[in-house]
């Protein structure tokens, strides 16, 4: 197949695949003893201290985001939105988790979810927003929040249409693990700006890797629990979308050579037309 067949297509395929195979899968619940997490050492009246404090980088990434982010004025008014929407939702995820961490449990759980499903849908959001020219009606960002929104609804063993199905949960990261760097690819984003999206995704897939390991990671090291570790990767993995749109800030969206070009063009060393 031609590369540029296969780079405009592979966007709607990985969705395709998706929604394929977590069909296939059929539903998919939260485990039954997922609230028993390996490290329970408390820290004077603080329990589980580790993975309760192991949430501030979040707050420090969404505090560094905003402030990074700032008027913004380099970026489109929906990717700014966007962006400060995803800033926003990695703080409050830092919220989100350190209350489920105090006392997890199935109703807590959902705290800790939404704010990471709303940073998901944000950073989708702004991706779509840069490299996709359908447009919903009322945008992406609404879109997506709403999907997002929906996702964790239906991981809630009360809901009778499909009670603790996770996944909805589960599409949208994939869906931002998998689709977003193809559509960045496809729109032609710079290698120098794309590796840092990567970083990101890897960041991440390293934090899922780490929560299944959670009770493995601790026996192993004595002292750290998967858990913990995976809060401080998924941290990680949202400095790495703030480098980005630094880089964004200082260089422009640089574009690979041969993509199409607007008339003025921000590359890494300047203007070009």
């Amino acid at each position: 197949m031609n590369l540029q067949v296969f780079r405009h297509h592979a966007p709607l395929g990985a969705v395709l695949l998706i929604i394929f195979v977590l069909a296939l899968a059929g539903p998919i619940h939260t485990p039954a003893h997922y609230h028993a997490f390996a490290d329970q050492r408390a820290w004077g009246a603080l329990p589980r201290a580790a993975d309760v404090l192991s949430n501030l980088p979040f707050l420090w990434v969404g505090a560094l985001g905003l402030l990074g982010i700032g008027a913004g004025r380099w970026l489109t008014p929906p990717v700014r939105l966007a962006m400060r929407a995803f800033f926003v939702a990695i703080a409050l995820t830092a919220a989100g988790s350190w209350w489920y961490h105090l006392q997890p449990d199935d109703a807590r759980i959902v705290w800790d979810r939404l704010p990471i499903a709303l940073a998901c849908g944000a950073l989708f959001a702004a991706v779509l927003e840069e490299c996709s020219s359908v447009r919903p009606p009322l945008g992406w960002l609404p879109t997506l929040l709403l999907l997002a929104a929906g996702s964790v609804a239906l991981t809630n063993d009360a809901l009778w249409l499909a009670p603790g199905d996770l996944r909805a949960y589960l599409a949208l990261q994939l869906g931002l693990m998998i689709v977003a760097p193809l559509l960045q690819w496809r729109a032609g984003l710079a290698w120098s700006q794309r590796r840092l999206w990567l970083a990101a995704v890897g960041c991440y897939l390293v934090a899922k890797l780490l929560e299944v390991a959670d009770g493995a990671v601790l026996d192993l090291t004595q002292c750290v629990s998967g858990h913990t570790l995976k809060h401080l990767f998924a941290a990680a993995g949202a400095w790495f979308v703030w480098r980005a749109f630094r880089l964004r800030k200082l260089a422009g969206p640089a574009l690979e050579a041969g993509a199409g070009r607007p008339a003025a063009q921000w590359t890494m060393r300047g203007v070009s037309s």
